[in-house]
């Protein structure tokens, strides 16, 4: 698997396009819907990137 990158969209036909498209680039993709709950995954580790 490729570096894992944390998106955060609150549209969720925006959210699962950029996940999946990311995917098929070999990235792993955690996708939250808002920051708040982007910020308490956080803290069991940080991702390589965050797209907001």
């Amino acid at each position: 698997m490729g570096k894992h990158i944390v998106l955060v969209e609150d549209e969720l036909s925006i959210r699962e396009n950029y996940a999946d498209a990311l995917r098929q680039q070999n990235y792993e993709v955690t996708a939250y819907e808002n920051k708040d709950v982007a910020m308490q995954a956080f803290k069991s580790g940080l991702p390589d990137l965050v797209l907001l």
